[in-house]
């Protein structure tokens, strides 16, 4: 029965890279308000869920058959009790908010859902050998989310995607208003690849954290090198054609992280991924000169200046919500009701490009706090580690958190939720005694 149970949470555990990339989901409980997209109001439940319940059940019930405490083999306890505790408060804080939330059915089903990634976060933290399934599931997803995503790029249309009965990113072409587009100085816009997801800048940072695993089965697996590396290099470009300068600059945390740990991997092999990311770069920049440099340029065309000065109006408008409640903040999940309360009916309401700042908004003051906690309990075992795989899973967590810095979709987002969950949970199931 044990074995049984094992192989079904080692086969969900395995499914989950795929369930956090095409978005299939019921919308449970429909909270509407005006002006705010349903994905950051309703209850709704994604496959990831359903596959984190089955995860997190399977541990609770070999857990009781074991009839003592879960182990964490051989992990470091000192620090991994100081991220459970931190982890544990910042999910308490959540909950409580929904005493005061301006909308208490928003923070109750958000509360929950932190809830459920706390226990995946768990079970997956007490079994070292989950890294190994997620990280073949990671391969899988990132070969059909670049697959996808040449595609869509090479034909400037998301239209394939509508076959497999997908609510995002639904049918776009460059001409769309809305679509996420490089706009030349000339005009010209192309579209950018969103693979199965709502936008490309999810898609650079779900396809970022899963470049841990071919990563890891290169520098760490004595053999079978070239499938690894492959897999390697579409990711990379993947990455690079989603055009998300977030994912750009997690992609330059990542490898500085492995970078400062050099010793710890075979040097023949670690050059071997530097000369490849920088032969990929090469052949992706020469072609594509313009739409990158239109990026990263100082003289922008108008969309990037658009881009640029909402992101900027958003944080000024969320640092008058933090204002008028510094202490215990607007509630869990409610920042888009806040600032659509806040702001004049023609202004469009989305989320603060930045999760500090949103969880300062919706915890106040103790949030901001378990958040530093939070962020130092893991800094403290990063520079430390010694183990390879701990190391490559480090750089995929700085990576995330310099993405959260310049994106929402970590906090607002369930499978965003989830993806940072379970990146914690692997990482901490791989330290190590004296990491």
């Amino acid at each position: 029965m044990i074995v049984l149970l094992t192989t079904i949470q080692a086969i969900a555990v395995g499914l989950l890279p795929l369930g956090l990339t095409f978005w299939y989901y019921s919308d449970v409980v429909a909270i509407t308000h005006p002006r705010i997209y349903f994905t950051y109001s309703d209850a709704i439940v994604f496959v990831s869920d359903g596959l984190a319940a089955i995860i997190i059940f399977i541990w609770l019930i070999k857990r009781l058959a074991a009839s003592k405490p879960c182990e964490v083999s051989k992990t470091s306890q000192g620090s991994l009790t100081q991220l459970d505790g931190w982890l544990l408060s910042l999910c308490t804080l959540a909950s409580l908010s929904v005493l005061w939330s301006l909308d208490w059915r928003i923070s109750l089903h958000v509360s929950f859902h932190l809830w459920l990634v706390f226990g995946l976060y768990l079970a997956l933290r007490s079994d070292p050998h989950a890294w190994r399934w997620f990280a073949l599931g990671s391969c899988a997803a990132l070969v059909m989310q670049a697959l996808i995503g040449f595609w869509q790029f090479g034909f400037q249309s998301t239209a394939f995607t509508m076959a497999l009965g997908l609510e995002w990113p639904g049918e776009l072409t460059p001409q769309i208003s809305g679509a996420s587009v490089v706009q030349l100085a000339d005009g010209t816009r192309w579209l950018r690849a969103y693979g199965t997801l709502p936008h490309p800048n999810l898609l650079g940072g779900f396809a970022l954290a899963f470049l841990a695993a071919p990563v890891t089965f290169f520098l760490v697996q004595t053999k079978r090198k070239l499938a690894p590396l492959m897999i390697f290099v579409v990711s990379i470009i993947l990455i690079a054609l989603t055009f998300s300068r977030s994912a750009w600059l997690g992609l330059c945390a990542f490898a500085l992280t492995i970078l400062l740990h050099a010793r710890r991997f075979e040097r023949k092999r670690l050059m071997t991924l530097g000369l490849t990311s920088a032969l990929c770069f090469l052949v992706l920049v020469i072609p594509l000169r313009q739409l990158f440099f239109t990026r990263v340029a100082d003289d922008q065309p108008q969309t990037e200046q658009v881009s640029t000065y909402t992101r900027l109006w958003l944080i000024e408008r969320t640092w008058e919500i933090i204002q008028r409640r510094p202490l215990l903040g607007v509630g869990i999940g409610n920042y888009s009701l806040a600032l659509s309360q806040h702001v004049a009916d023609f202004y469009d309401i989305e989320p603060v490009h930045n999760t500090p700042l949103l969880i300062m908004s919706e915890l106040g003051i103790g949030g901001a706090v378990l958040l530093i906690g939070l962020a130092a309990a893991i800094a403290k075992k990063v520079m430390p580690s010694r183990q390879p795989v701990a190391i490559i899973l480090s750089g995929a967590i700085v990576a995330l958190a310099a993405i959260s810095f310049f994106d929402h979709y970590l906090w607002t987002l369930a499978p965003g939720q989830m993806l940072m969950g379970t990146m914690l949970g692997l990482w901490a199931s791989q330290l190590r005694d004296g990491d």
